[in-house]
């Protein structure tokens, strides 16, 4: 007799058990799912917004980005521009695709923190996308509120001259020491001739292109850094990873 009643008994706990688990897995089960729809029904909308809204729908959406974004404006930011080709440079550094799908013209800053903050996701999108993308470097120091930038600028356009601009780009961005102790440090770790560099940088040989970039700023409405054009559609401040490839991939589609 006793022996059954702890045979019941551990049946009874057997059964509790088993009703505790299965409510349980049930909430987490029902947790998941609810995540995974949510997360589905956003990428869903994002996707279908950027393919087929309008521009107040695109505005919205790009807007966020705007969240980490240096302006010196309070005007109200373009969406499209009508020919981005026609702000594309001969002294414009690039690198990618020589017959591209896209192109992305970025205005940047060597100071703008949230310059500094896309560059490894920029970085990260050369590597990817460089057989369908060509990408086109501006420059845009906003001195007014980032004193070194301009000298970063000019140091840049030296680099340039002996064809190392994306090395010393790169290693401005990584080292983040933009003080002229810093820029010829930066010259040096990249392998420039020094009495080039410092001819040219002391002599601020190659201002105008800097002088030209501003004036495309100007004439398109850029308002700040980082300011990009993605085949002719303005997008301001700092997308993710994910939100390029989206951004692209809408382009690539069409």
């Amino acid at each position: 007799m006793v022996y059954y009643l702890r045979y019941s008994s551990l049946l009874l706990m057997e059964g509790r058990h088993a009703k505790f688990w299965k409510i349980f897995f049930s909430i987490v089960g029902t947790i998941i799912g609810g995540i995974i729809i949510l997360f589905i029904g956003f990428f869903v909308y994002y996707t279908w917004q950027f393919k087929f809204g309008d521009t107040k729908d695109i505005a919205k959406l790009t807007q966020k980005f705007e969240e980490k974004f240096t302006t010196i404006s309070k005007e109200a930011a373009p969406l499209f521009v009508e020919d981005q080709e026609t702000y594309i440079q001969s002294h414009n550094p690039t690198q990618g695709s020589l017959s591209p799908q896209i192109t992305i013209v970025s205005f940047i800053d060597f100071e703008c923190p949230y310059c500094q903050e896309q560059y490894t996701t920029l970085k990260h999108l050369t590597e990817k996308y460089s057989p369908v993308v060509k990408f086109v470097f501006k420059q845009l120091p906003l001195t007014s509120i980032h004193p070194a930038s301009y000298n970063a600028a000019i140091a840049s356009t030296c680099a340039q001259e002996q064809n190392k601009f994306w090395e010393y780009h790169n290693d401005l961005f990584e080292k983040k020491i933009l003080d002229d102790e810093g820029l010829y440090a930066s010259a040096q770790n990249v392998g420039l001739h020094h009495e080039l560099f410092d001819s040219c940088f002391k002599g601020q040989k190659y201002r105008n292109y800097i002088t030209q970039d501003n004036d495309d700023a100007i004439a398109i409405g850029v308002r700040g850094t980082p300011t990009y054009i993605i085949n002719n559609e303005v997008i301001e401040g700092v997308p993710t990873r994910e939100e390029w490839d989206g951004l692209i991939l809408k382009y690539l589609k069409k």
